[in-house]
């Protein structure tokens, strides 16, 4: 399915750039269809050509909703005949929280599935301000323990009232990250990137984690009772109270070649800071 913001197609079916949808959950929506038909394919692709997709259309639980098998490609000019052509740092493809006039923004910006892929994105000011589950995961809700792949994919201003500004990882989730950024994210309770409570074994690979803040525990996670692994990661410039980094509690997570660097507690921890039972 193709996916375009600047499609002036009159009658859109997403079959090709030139009559391609306008949003990327008008296309997730139609390769779900297409997954439940006679002989689908094993998974089916969303191409999203860059520019800015207001996320907000009418009330702050709007979100695009991953969905199982869908795997939601951003990066593209708008012209490739193939995936591989697409160039997600130069054709910057955005899903912000925002409303197209900058009034109002959404809890989640996106919203995970079992078995879907985002690649290739910039999700950013996602505001989770409400009631829970509405006050944690502002770019990419979690809570209810899936386990998507994200790659290639740029998390910045987002921002929690409670725990984990970009997400909140639980009930035996294991989502992957690979090749990622996190930054500028602002959790008024633990983790200014993400927390990570009661989950399997979520995967950090080739990651970025750079100033965001927590007003409490874990200027970037926060663990519990979980076994997260970082493999070739850098935390920069994050501050937190208890833990610049991370705070770990129970179990202390896996770190393979990862880089810690400038990162700032006001209590104590500058790096991480680690409990046992």
């Amino acid at each position: 399915m193709f996916v375009d913001v600047d499609s002036g197609a009159a009658m859109p079916n997403g079959l090709n750039w030139t009559t391609a949808y306008t949003t990327p959950q008008a296309g997730i929506d139609a390769c779900e269809v297409r997954l439940g038909q006679t002989n689908p394919p094993a998974a089916c692709e969303v191409w999203t050509a860059e520019g800015t997709y207001y996320v907000y259309a009418s009330a702050g639980t709007d979100t695009v909703q991953l969905k199982a098998n869908v795997h939601l490609y951003g990066g593209f000019a708008g012209t490739e005949g193939a995936r591989d052509a697409r160039d997600w740092a130069t054709h910057v493809t955005t899903l912000t929280g925002y409303s197209s006039d900058i009034t109002s923004r959404v809890y989640h910006v996106t919203s995970g599935a079992d078995d879907a892929v985002l690649d290739g994105f910039t999700v950013r000011d996602g505001f989770a301000n409400a009631a829970y589950p509405d006050d944690s995961s502002a770019g990419i809700f979690l809570i209810n323990g899936s386990s998507p792949i994200v790659r290639n994919t740029i998390f910045t201003h987002n921002v929690a009232t409670d725990d984990g500004a970009v997400a909140k990882i639980n009930l035996g989730a294991s989502p992957v990250f690979i090749n990622c950024v996190f930054k500028n994210g602002i959790a008024g309770g633990d983790g200014g990137a993400v927390v990570l409570n009661a989950a399997g074994a979520p995967r950090f690979e080739g990651c970025v984690f750079e100033d965001n803040q927590a007003s409490a525990q874990g200027g970037v996670f926060k663990t519990y009772a979980t076994h997260p692994e970082f493999v070739n990661c850098v935390f920069r410039r994050n501050q937190g109270d208890l833990g610049g980094a991370g705070y770990c509690m129970k179990y202390t997570p896996m770190f393979t070649n990862c880089l810690f660097q400038g990162n700032v507690a006001s209590g104590m921890g500058g790096a991480l800071y680690i409990v046992g039972q």
